[in-house]
């Protein structure tokens, strides 16, 4: 109970400081490819990650979710997003294995935790120049940026997941700009009602350096994010993340995730999500909602995700993942998370 009342208050505090600040500093922050997600998963339930997230894509989401991984793991995803844009991420996450024997009772129950590193990058299309006066000089230029991401989760005590992680950030538009950042998180996994597996996350995103072409520099789009899920069913799991980010408004993600078993080994999922983050008032069109499916056997995973973006078109995200077999870390204990393993 102590430990449960430490990460209400926690949920209730962090994020207030972000939301005072975002109210006011609309359209102040750098590096927006930042929010732009990594996963098709993630995108398909809304972005409703925080309290979820157990895979590679935790890295990008909440580092603490790192502690659930069991096996290594590698994913490549690339979104296909409005007029010439795409962004890309990769990532690979290996549990560490003990370097010598250890009793069982030497361990934490995630073992030594997770290590796991990506790429997330960003390509705006070529771009023509033009003069002030809007004629064209015959030159082009394509803006991009990239964040290079390390981190590491673990269960530290039994049911409670921290994690951190450090980045680097690469943005060019015709300068250069750098800086470095850091995320980090919490999970706490408990049975709600003694009924359903519940997970209640708190996590940061992009705290540190800012930006600074030539004269100008801008923060990064720092966020805190408040995060909640429930398996209501024991293929059906719920969620709902609540986000302050420095450079808007408070916003909700909503996500729901459907799984199914079939004859040999092959599960399939249907995802379905609203993100706050965009609105279709200011897009001129439908945009917010979010679809998406997955197919997962023999370690090998595919995951698509669809979401409209009002007047600039739809967007479609693939991603390609796998669980390595053969290379199990320490042995680790059943919890309660609301998590689900696919291989």
């Amino acid at each position: 109970m102590r430990v449960r009342g430490l990460f209400l208050l926690s949920a209730l505090l962090l994020p207030g400081k972000a939301f005072a600040l975002g109210a006011d500093s609309v359209g102040t922050a750098s590096g927006q490819f930042l929010k732009l997600g990594a996963d098709a998963r993630g995108a398909g339930m809304g972005e409703a990650m925080g309290a979820v997230a157990d895979d590679l894509s935790a890295l990008y989401w909440n580092p603490a979710g790192l502690a659930a991984l069991e096996t290594r793991q590698a994913g490549l995803t690339h979104a296909f997003l409005y007029q010439s844009v795409f962004c890309d991420f990769f990532g690979y996450a290996h549990p560490i294995r003990p370097a010598v024997s250890l009793r069982r009772r030497e361990l934490r129950p995630s073992g030594l935790g997770t290590l796991a590193a990506g790429v997330l990058y960003l390509n705006a299309g070529e771009i023509k120049e033009v003069d002030k006066d809007g004629n064209s000089t015959g030159g082009a230029f394509t803006p991009r940026d990239m964040a290079f991401t390390a981190g590491w989760g673990s269960t530290v005590i039994e049911n409670v997941d921290l994690g951190f992680a450090l980045k680097y950030v690469d943005s060019r538009i015709v300068s250069s700009a750098r800086t470095g950042a850091v995320d980090f998180g919490a999970r706490f996994r408990f049975m709600l009602a003694d009924l359903w597996p519940y997970t209640l996350s708190v996590s940061g995103a992009n705290f540190g350096g800012k930006l600074r072409y030539r004269q100008a520099s801008d923060p990064l789009p720092i966020s805190v994010r408040v995060g909640q899920s429930a398996r209501i069913l024991k293929n059906w799991v719920l969620a709902v993340d609540v986000v302050g980010p420095n450079d808007s408004k408070i916003y909700p993600n909503v996500g729901s995730e459907l799984s199914w078993r079939f004859p040999g080994d092959i599960t399939g999922l249907v995802r379905a999500g609203f993100s706050g983050r965009v609105s279709s008032a200011d897009l001129d069109g439908v945009a917010g909602i979010s679809f998406g499916f997955g197919v997962a056997a023999q370690g090998f995973g595919f995951d698509y995700a669809w979401a409209p973006y009002g007047a600039l078109g739809m967007t479609h995200r693939m991603g390609l993942s796998y669980r390595f077999s053969g290379s199990e870390p320490a042995p680790r204990r059943r919890s309660s998370s609301s998590s689900i393993t696919l291989d």
